[in-house]
C-alpha cells in the first residue's frame, strides 16, 4: 500500500467519525483535494519598464569594437613578458592604428606603446618622450594623463643620466636636467587644477546593505529595482568622491615627483627657482602654496633622517 493510500484512509476514517448520519463521510477525491496544495499563480508578465533596455546594433557593435582593441593592448603589454623589443611593439601598434581610426582609439595606442617603452629594463626612455608626447595629442583619461606625463618626466631624467658628457660640471647638468624634467609634473598638477581639489581626502559614503540585492535592471524583482532607482544618487555621488580622492592621489605623487628633484642635497634646493617655474605653468594660487610647503617639508625630513645617520648634507 502506498504512502498516498495510507495518508487518504487515515483522513476518511478522522472526517468520518465525526459525521453525523445526515452528513456523509468525505470521499477520497474530496480528502485529496483539500489536501492538496494551493495552486502557484503564474507569474506576472513582465513589464516594459522593468525590462533592461537591449542595446541597439550600433551599440552592440561599439562594445564588440572596443572589447577587441583592449584585448589587441593587453596582448601587447604581455609583449614586455616574452622580451618583445620596443622595434616590435611599435609594429605592433601602427597595425592596430590602421584598423582603429577613432581619435579615442588612437590615444590607447599610443598610451600603451609609451606605458611599453617606460616599463622596458634597457633603453627606451628616448621613445618614452616619443609616444608620450603623441599620446597627449589625443583623448585620455584623467589617470592615463597623470601616468603619461610620470612616465614622461622619468624618460627625460633617464636620457639625461645617459648622455652626461664627461667632465660636465655637478650640480650645473643636474640643475639643467630638473628644469626639463619637471615641466611634464607642472604640467600633470595644471591638469588637476579644474577638479579644484580639497586639501585632504574626502570620506567615501557608504552603500545601505540593501544594495547587495538591488540592482538596476533586475527583471525579476521590480520591487528590488525601485530600490535601486532610489540609491542611485547615491551611487553617483560615492563614484564622484572615489574619482576626487584618485586625483588628490595623483596631486599627492606628482608633489612627491617635483621634491625628488629638489630636496637631496642644499645645492639643489633652490625654493626660488621652484616657483618660479610653477608660476610659468600653474595658475592656481593654492596648488602652488601646497607644492612650496610639501616640498619644504619633505626637505626638512630628509636633513633630520640624515642627520639621524650620521651623513652630511
Amino acid at each position: 500500500m502506498t504512502n498516498r493510500a495510507i495518508l487518504v484512509i487515515a483522513a476518511v476514517c478522522l472526517m468520518g467519525a465525526g459525521c453525523s448520519e445526515d452528513q456523509p463521510a468525505a470521499t477520497e477525491h474530496a480528502v485529496v483535494a483539500e489536501c492538496a496544495p494551493e495552486a502557484v499563480p503564474a507569474p506576472a508578465a513582465k513589464t516594459k519598464a522593468s525590462r533592461k533596455a537591449e542595446p541597439t546594433p550600433e551599440e552592440a557593435r561599439a562594445a564588440a569594437r572596443k572589447q577587441e582593441l583592449e584585448k589587441a593592448l593587453y596582448d601587447v603589454d604581455r609583449m614586455r613578458g616574452e622580451n618583445a623589443t620596443i622595434p616590435q611593439a611599435v609594429a605592433e601598434c601602427e597595425r592596430l592604428l590602421t584598423l582603429y581610426d577613432t581619435p579615442e582609439e588612437h590615444g590607447q595606442i599610443y598610451f600603451a606603446l609609451a606605458s611599453f617603452c617606460a616599463n622596458q629594463s634597457e633603453g627606451g626612455s628616448a621613445e618614452t618622450i616619443e609616444w608620450s608626447a603623441k599620446a597627449m595629442e589625443f583623448p585620455l583619461t584623467p589617470d592615463q594623463k597623470q601616468k603619461v606625463y610620470e612616465q614622461w618626466h622619468y624618460g627625460i631624467l633617464q636620457v639625461a643620466g645617459n648622455n652626461y658628457a664627461i667632465g660636465d660640471p655637478w650640480p650645473e647638468r643636474e640643475i639643467r636636467t630638473r628644469q626639463k624634467a619637471i615641466v611634464p609634473l607642472l604640467q600633470a598638477l595644471q591638469a588637476l587644477e579644474e577638479y579644484d581639489l580639497p586639501e585632504g581626502r574626502l570620506e567615501v559614503p557608504a552603500i545601505p546593505r540593501t544594495m547587495n540585492c538591488c540592482r538596476l535592471g533586475d527583471e525579476d524583482d521590480e520591487h528590488a529595482e525601485e530600490e535601486a532607482r532610489k540609491l542611485q544618487p547615491l551611487i553617483e555621488e560615492r563614484e564622484r568622491i572615489e574619482f576626487l580622492n584618485k586625483m588628490i592621489y595623483w596631486r599627492t605623487r606628482q608633489f612627491q615627483n617635483i621634491a625628488c628633484l629638489y630636496i637631496f642635497s642644499s645645492k639643489l634646493y633652490i625654493p626660488e627657482e621652484l616657483e618660479t617655474l610653477a608660476r610659468t605653468i600653474l595658475t592656481n594660487e593654492k596648488t602652488i602654496e601646497m607644492l612650496m610647503a610639501d616640498v619644504q617639508k619633505r626637505r626638512e625630513e630628509t636633513i633630520a633622517h640624515r642627520k639621524a645617520q650620521g651623513m652630511e648634507d
